[in-house]
């Protein structure tokens, strides 16, 4: 028979066509068997040519991936043009749709191959770079949390404009300017800044997010976040509710925009993964 390597230069990745022929070193014999059909010789690839394979899918597969982001955007375009024409003065947040996005996400990558993290990071990407085309997100935090801009751009997409300012009253004026829609705090059990509740209230801003979107992604020592815009808070069926009532601060599960006291807005309570 003919060496090993010879062998494997003639039929790897090959096909056997018509009838099979044994070979040897003094040339063609008679026929082994018929063969009617085309046998790919699959088990003589080398794994070169299989890692070049994987590889082509995987680009096949980026591509549709791709596709599908420029078909998103420009549905989200559509979506724009027709608030701008129906509802120009409403804000393009919808925390309780969000909300229930971040759920059925979570529940759909349970069990799936893909890391459920991932796919909530490149989801709050996608949710980011979808509100900013149809209003241009600008986030101001204050000085002594410098992290919340890392948070900032995770949540609302790495195009966010961030702005830091000293106190409560900076972040106050640059609403009025207009050079911030959306401003991050620490997590109001963690803080005292609800106890300018009136404030709040008054500039018509009111909690609609808690970042991070998952609990437990969150380095040592990072102080969580919600957020507060110009947004009239929604129910998404999972929620954590403030009010500022006497004095203190009251936290309730689920969505209640009408106990007493100050109401200081709602969030959908942050995803926990393998709960």
């Amino acid at each position: 028979l003919l060496g090993a390597k010879r062998k494997r230069q003639m039929i790897r990745g090959g096909c056997v066509h018509g009838t099979v022929i044994a070979l040897s070193r003094g040339g063609l014999q008679a026929p082994l068997a018929p063969a009617t059909a085309i046998h790919y010789i699959s088990f003589m690839e080398n794994p070169e040519e299989k890692l070049a394979a994987l590889r082509a899918r995987i680009d096949e597969t980026d591509v549709k991936l791709a596709d599908l982001f420029n078909t998103r955007i420009g549905i989200i375009r559509e979506v724009a043009a027709l608030k701008a024409d129906h509802w120009p003065k409403s804000c393009h947040i919808r925390p309780g749709r969000e909300g229930q996005m971040h759920q059925a996400l979570a529940s759909r990558f349970a069990a799936a191959p893909f890391p459920p993290l991932a796919a909530l990071a490149i989801w709050r990407q996608l949710i980011g770079a979808s509100t900013h085309v149809e209003s241009p997100l600008n986030v101001v935090s204050l000085n002594a949390h410098l992290e919340h801009a890392w948070l900032a751009r995770e949540y609302f997409g790495v195009q966010v404009g961030l702005s830091r300012v000293p106190s409560l009253v900076d972040a106050f004026a640059q609403f009025r300017a207009g050079t911030s829609n959306i401003l991050l705090l620490a997590t109001p059990t963690l803080s005292d800044w609800w106890r300018a509740a009136e404030s709040m209230r008054a500039a018509g801003l009111f909690i609609f997010a808690s970042l991070p979107v998952v609990g437990a992604n969150l380095p040592e020592g990072t102080m969580p976040a919600v957020a507060l815009a110009a947004v009239t808070p929604e129910d998404s069926g999972d929620d954590v509710s403030y009010h500022v009532h006497n004095g203190e601060l009251i936290t309730r599960a689920g969505f209640h925009p009408n106990e007493e006291g100050i109401f200081l807005g709602a969030h959908p309570r942050a995803i926990q993964l393998g709960a």
